[in-house]
């Protein structure tokens, strides 16, 4: 069994989304959560998370405020597969 893979997407910069940029983060949550693979999304702008959590687009333990929480996030995501006996 392969190690999930882990996409995670810095958008310290983002100033807008717009329901299309939305729609394919809902998607590509989507399609890695059924591969068994990780979305992880760090630094969102605080404006845009609260629109988010208002729809409840995205899973809020995908989202983090800032890189050492999604490095905890990952830290116990491969604490998780290795105690699976993953290779």
């Amino acid at each position: 069994m392969n190690p999930p893979e882990i996409v995670v997407l810095d958008l310290a910069r983002l100033q807008y989304i717009n329901s299309l940029g939305l729609s394919f983060l809902v998607k590509m949550e989507r399609a890695l959560q059924k591969a068994s693979d990780h979305l992880v999304i760090i630094n969102f702008p605080v404006q845009i998370k609260k629109a988010i959590d208002v729809i409840s687009a995205l899973p809020a333990m995908s989202v983090f405020m800032n890189r050492e929480e999604a490095d905890d996030y990952l830290l116990k995501i491969q604490k998780k597969e290795i105690g699976r006996g993953s290779t």
